[in-house]
């Protein structure tokens, strides 16, 4: 595991957003909760949010890792809302929510152009989250059941795991890269 996922859309319907210019008291409990935790302690803290960065900023000091889903925009359109999710979370980590469906209510198929450059050229970007993988029906479908974007995003995420499982010998190892009994040895000690 690598990151704890706490809530989906924490400021929709205003559920967990700010209260009186502070965090909501149900989020800081989760997030304390979590972190309270020996095994959760150092995980990055993640959710995806509505456009209504507003709503949540305190809120928002409480997460490692944010994105926003809201598909169909105009790159131009895109960027400024990313840029302007950068302004209300300075110095976190970003997650990119392509819509990833066809034939569904409220989600489209975003070219994976912008979102693929955005990974491949933003340190602060380390999630691509196409929405959804999984088809709702025979004509709701997600990305396994649209052979072009199966293909793009298995690519990219076969990239991710290569560039990772390169990054050492023992990741190499633990990969199954290397030949070595051993691996896992060296891995905890690496």
């Amino acid at each position: 595991m690598v990151a704890t996922y706490i809530v989906d859309e924490p400021n929709g319907s205003g559920c967990l957003t700010d209260v009186k210019g502070t965090a909501n008291p149900a989020l800081q409990n989760a997030v304390s909760a979590i972190r309270q935790a020996p095994s959760t302690a150092t995980l990055p803290m993640v959710s995806i949010l509505t456009l209504d960065f507003a709503s949540i900023r305190q809120g928002i000091k409480l997460l490692d890792w944010i994105g926003f889903d809201h598909y169909g925009d105009s790159d131009n359109t895109w960027t400024n809302t990313m840029n302007s999710l950068k302004s209300y979370a300075p110095g976190k980590k970003y997650i990119v929510v392509p819509g990833s469906m066809t034939g569904c209510p409220d989600v489209t198929i975003d070219n994976p152009t912008r979102f693929l450059q955005s990974m491949s050229t933003d340190p602060d970007v380390v999630w691509l989250a196409p929405f959804a993988w999984f088809s709702v029906s025979a004509t709701c479908k997600g990305v396994r059941g649209i052979p072009s974007l199966r293909s793009t995003y298995t690519n990219e995420g076969l990239s991710i795991k290569a560039q990772q499982c390169n990054s050492s010998l023992g990741a190499k190892q633990f990969c199954g890269m290397a030949s070595n009994i051993a691996a896992i040895n060296y891995l905890l000690g690496d």
